[in-house]
């Protein structure tokens, strides 16, 4: 346990330029036993995958123990295990702003019906929500636009239907999400691109 805490303990008191993890982290309460809650990685640029085996344990790494500029998820999830962990990346998104500045979501066939967008834009609180989210859906043909969407412009751009628009959170009408999304024609693909403003 001494070797373990030792390397650990190097490890956190560096700071990386890029960090890739492929299903595998270090076991967050592993890092709880030794250190307590406090200990994090910082790393600039830090980009997962996630799989249906430990998932749980990968959310609870993100929360507890990293900080990152860029944080990108590669979600390789079935949907029905997706909808289970739901909750805990809506709490990545809407209360870590202060640890991720900017969060990219790709998922594979895991995102339809988990209306991220909707929830984020109708949350109680966004004091401290990632201030810029991007989410890419494969497998997906279309996005829905809120009936709450205002300010619409929708352009044709090679090849890709591309719709800006502005939400007002329900809440606080003073806090407004602004949106890009770009479908392609014949690619079963939708990327989307959140901003939050504030007034």
């Amino acid at each position: 346990m001494k070797i373990v805490y030792y390397y650990l303990n190097k490890l956190f008191n560096c700071s990386f330029e890029f960090g890739h993890f492929y299903e595998f982290i270090f076991n967050p309460k592993l890092i709880e036993l030794l250190f307590g809650n406090a200990k994090r990685f910082y790393i600039q640029d830090c980009s997962l995958i996630i799989t249906d085996y430990y998932v749980g344990n990968i959310f609870q790494f993100i929360l507890n123990h990293l900080v990152s500029a860029t944080l990108e998820i590669f979600f390789l999830v079935e949907k029905n295990i997706m909808k289970k962990y739901i909750n805990m990346l809506f709490k990545i998104l809407l209360n870590e702003g202060e640890n991720f500045k900017k969060v990219n979501l790709m998922f594979d066939n895991s995102a339809e019906n988990l209306d991220i967008v909707e929830y984020i834009a109708t949350s109680i609180d966004c004091s401290e929500i990632v201030s810029a989210i991007n989410l890419h859906y494969n497998n997906s043909s279309s996005l829905k636009l809120s009936k709450r969407a205002e300010k619409v412009e929708i352009k044709q751009i090679y090849g890709s239907e591309s719709t800006k628009f502005q939400i007002a959170n329900i809440h606080n009408s003073r806090v407004k999400f602004s949106f890009c999304n770009h479908e392609w024609e014949n690619v079963p693909n939708v990327d989307v691109r959140m901003k939050i403003m504030k007034e």
